[in-house]
């Protein structure tokens, strides 16, 4: 809304009323957020369909992802792109009317401004980034994490946040001003490309920032349940080689396993059944468990 001060003021001066410039950025959200909410969904599920296949393959699993719209979802999600139109109408229009002509006319200039940048700053981006990345790659063993937790955890947290910060606000604009003290910044379309990434700094650090760090935190879970898995599958292979264990679902299911294993090279040495009794809870389970949800729905009486 900030940005378009200035076409505000144009239409103004052409005659407009300020109820119909609310109710054209009203209509102009409504579209584009529509726009974007159809695309978001497609992508959104093809995506979900996609990741949700590489985590079965990660943890070594053969579940069969379909492709699937929750609809409760998807309407808390229209929801939220309304309520974001209606707002930014109502800002344009307290905008305008609080606003005079003249000052819409000037306010893209006294905003867009680019952000003054120096080297200690940026060089302090990078050793933020460095010493985070340092802390990180020594391992839970390492003295620092073992005497000194609570100043690596401060450590690494503010590297992270504010090395990324830093890098986007103080570093990407200084290496753009050595760009342009450059001998032949003025040919070609260098001139138009840097001064609009200079001006764009100041508005897209936040969001550039937290991708950063959003995108860090996903690679990292995902990295670490692929590594979780592959450790627990090996441990088992190691120390359980020849051991299998399944659940008894009815008795043509254990007459084929069994065939199976009479059937292989590998007789067996070592049985036990563990027989178990179901029973149907009679107080609530939120008393018993923390996350009633992950359970089963009955009880199962082990001997």
């Amino acid at each position: 809304m900030k940005q378009r001060k200035k076409e505000f003021g144009l239409y103004l001066l052409l005659g407009m009323k300020e109820s119909q410039i609310t109710r054209m950025v009203f209509v102009d959200n409504l579209l584009i957020g529509s726009f974007s909410l159809v695309i978001g969904i497609l992508l959104g599920g093809l995506l979900s369909k996609f990741l949700g296949m590489a985590l079965m393959n990660l943890m070594q699993y053969d579940n069969v992802i379909t492709l699937n719209f929750p609809y409760q979802a998807i309407g808390s999600t229209i929801i939220l792109f309304l309520l974001l139109a209606i707002i930014a109408s109502i800002q344009s229009f307290f905008m305008i009317n609080r606003e005079q002509l003249v000052e819409l006319f000037h306010a893209k200039e006294k905003m867009e401004k680019p952000i003054p940048s120096s080297f200690i700053m940026a060089a302090l981006s990078l050793v933020l980034l460095a010493t985070e990345f340092f802390l990180i790659s020594r391992g839970k063993e390492s003295s620092i994490w073992l005497d000194h937790l609570t100043f690596a955890m401060i450590a690494v947290t503010v590297g992270m946040i504010g090395g990324t910060y830093l890098f986007f606000r103080q570093f990407s604009g200084w290496l753009l001003q050595k760009i342009r003290q450059k001998h032949n910044f003025h040919e070609g379309n260098w001139v138009l490309w840097i001064s609009s990434l200079r001006f764009q700094i100041r508005s897209n650090t936040l969001n550039l920032t937290f991708i950063s760090l959003f995108s860090a935190t996903i690679i990292f879970l995902i990295e670490f349940v692929s590594i979780n898995y592959a450790v627990q599958f090996e441990a088992v292979g190691r120390n359980l080689p020849n051991d299998i264990a399944f659940q008894s679902l009815d008795k043509e299911t254990n007459e084929k396993i069994d065939a199976k294993i009479k059937n292989s090279d590998h007789s067996i040495e070592y049985h036990k059944t563990l027989e178990a009794l179901v029973g149907k809870p009679y107080t609530n389970m939120d008393l018993a468990f923390e996350n009633p949800e992950y359970f089963s729905k009955d009880v199962f009486l082990f001997h």
